[in-house]
Order: C-alpha cells, then structure tokens, then sequence
C-alpha cells in the first residue's frame, strides 16, 4: 500500500475532496494528486519525505509510526543537523547526540515538540543575551 492508497481510502471514507485533505495537511492539492497516483509529473514513482507522511498521519489521526507500518514505499528521510550557540557539530559524539534528540523528537507529540522547540528558542536567545552583555559589561 502507498501513501496515496492510504489517503484515497481515507478521503473516499470520509467523503473528503482532494482539495479539503490537501488544505488540512498543509500540502498542495497537485501533490496530493501526485501521491494518489504514485507518480510524479515525469511519471516516476513518488517518494514521500517523512515530514510529508507526518503531516498525512496528523490528519487521518494515527501516529506516524503507524502510517509509515501501513506503507510499503520507500521513504526519504532528509536529516539536518541542527546547530545552536554553544555545541560543537563537529566531532562523532556530537553527532550521535544529534542523531538521537532527532529520534526522540520525531516519536513525540506535538505538545512535546513544542515544549522542546521552545526550549531550544530560549537557549539560543540566552546565548545571544551572554553574547551581547559581555561587550558592555567589560571587566
């Protein structure tokens, strides 16, 4: 089953016209005509990005572990590392610690992403607050 199986069933039971789902995922109505057909414009196979499958599992409400178990496709996953004020990015410990906070980050609710974007968001603003006191309040 691919992706757009998954959506055509659920928009067909739910009496949900393509535009409708498309807005309610935050995703053009082209593309969901695209995943639908398994096809792209050159008529190769779709790959849908797992930013793309969790947005689709928000709105037939299953979690994404669940949808990406009912799919048979492959998937994209694009990883990118994030930086912030204070890590070093550069050694393989860095990265292991990366790789795992994406893990966890992506196995979690909304509420929880939230609670941890907003955790990052402070940090970096503390960062740039120490950044700029420390050129006015000089020793």
């Amino acid at each position: 089953m691919t992706l757009g199986d998954v959506i055509r069933e659920f928009r067909e039971l739910n009496s949900i016209t393509m535009e409708e789902f498309s807005n309610m995922a935050g995703l053009s109505k082209s593309y969901i005509s695209m995943l639908e057909n398994n096809k792209d414009p050159r008529g190769k196979a779709i790959s849908p990005s797992l930013e793309t499958i969790d947005k689709v599992a928000s709105v037939i409400g299953v979690d994404l572990d669940t949808l990406v178990s009912k799919i048979d496709q492959e998937v994209v996953v694009n990883y990118k590392k994030p930086t912030l004020t204070g890590f070093d990015n550069s050694d393989e410990e860095e990265a292991t610690k990366w790789k795992f906070i994406q893990y966890c980050y992506e196995h979690a609710s909304q509420e929880e992403k939230n609670k941890v974007l907003t955790i990052l968001k402070v940090r970096e603003k503390w960062n740039e607050y120490k950044e700029m006191s420390s050129i006015f309040l000089k020793d």
